[in-house]
C-alpha cells in the first residue's frame, strides 16, 4: 500500500522574479527582402540612403525562402541571419576539414561554401581570437615542424 500524505502544495516560490526577455532584432536584410518580394520601401530613408538602398539592391536576388547575393568573384551567395552565423563559422573553423586556421583562411573557407554576412571577416576574426584550442596552441613556425630531409633508397647492388 501506497502512504499517502494530504500535505498543501506550496506554490509560492521565494526568489519570484519577473524576467524581461529581450529579443534580438532580425535579420540584417528584411529590407531588401521586403522590397524585391512586394516593392515596399523602407521608411523614414533620406536621399542619399534611398540611392545607396538601391545601389546594394541590385546585387541581391530572392529565390524562396532564401536571400542570396551576387559577390565581386561573379558567384550567388547565400545571406545567413545572425542566428546562423556561429555554426557556420565554427564548421569551418573546428571541424575536422576545418583545421583550425587562421581568420583569413576561416573567412575563405566560409567564402568558399558560398555564404554571406556583412559583417563575415569582424565575426570570423572575434571567434577566432576567442577559440580556446587556437589560443593554447599559438602560432606555428617552421622551427617547429619537423625538417624535410629526402629519405636514401638504397638497393643492394645498384649502381
Amino acid at each position: 500500500m501506497v502512504e499517502r500524505h494530504d500535505a498543501p502544495i506550496n506554490d509560492a516560490f521565494p526568489d519570484e522574479h519577473l524576467i524581461d526577455i529581450s529579443t534580438k532584432q532580425g535579420p540584417w536584410f528584411p529590407d531588401f527582402v521586403n522590397y524585391l518580394v512586394s516593392g515596399i520601401l523602407p521608411h523614414s530613408l533620406s536621399s542619399y540612403q534611398k540611392k545607396k538602398f538601391f545601389y546594394d539592391l541590385e546585387s541581391y536576388f530572392w529565390e524562396e525562402p532564401f536571400l542570396f547575393k551576387l559577390c565581386k568573384d561573379g558567384i550567388y551567395k547565400h545571406c545567413l541571419p545572425e542566428e546562423e552565423v556561429q555554426s557556420v563559422i565554427s564548421h569551418c573553423h573546428d571541424s575536422p576539414c576545418g583545421g583550425h586556421t587562421s581568420a583569413s583562411k576561416t573567412a575563405a573557407k566560409d567564402l568558399q561554401a558560398r555564404f554571406f554576412w556583412p559583417s563575415l571577416f569582424k565575426d570570423v576574426h572575434i571567434y577566432i581570437r576567442s577559440c580556446d584550442h587556437c589560443q593554447r596552441m599559438g602560432s606555428w613556425s617552421l622551427k617547429n615542424e619537423m625538417p624535410l630531409n629526402f629519405i636514401l633508397k638504397v638497393e643492394i647492388f645498384h649502381v
